[in-house]
């Protein structure tokens, strides 16, 4: 049976939106990093968190101050600091991680 117009449109949102919602960056992180009862998992290794005086987080990329967004609200006060550099253009606020933004894909002075 042929599908209508107002039926394909409706797939095709569908579509679009299950695609973005797959490479979203906190998704992606919540995807592979979970915390419980003060256990790190981060694709199925466990790590007790009690056992590191320190944690840090360390990325690089476009969506790295994204990432690191979703790693700082899993780790909380558990976070000691981080540093993420970043395509100019696509910086986000991070609690407890500086993020730096330089040039791609030739870096510059930044």
């Amino acid at each position: 049976m042929a599908r209508s117009l107002y039926q394909l449109r409706e797939d095709s949102r569908r579509i679009f939106a299950a695609g973005v919602a797959a490479v979203d960056p906190v998704a992606a992180v919540q995807r592979h990093v979970q915390r419980q009862d003060g256990i790190l998992r981060v694709d199925g290794v466990s790590y007790v968190l009690s056992r590191y005086a320190h944690i840090y987080v360390v990325g690089a990329g476009k969506a790295g101050a994204t990432m690191a967004q979703g790693i700082s609200t899993l780790l909380g006060e558990r976070l000691t600091a981080g540093s993420v550099t970043v395509k100019y253009g696509h910086s986000a606020p991070v609690a407890g991680v500086t993020i730096h933004e330089a040039a791609h894909p030739v870096p510059d002075a930044a």
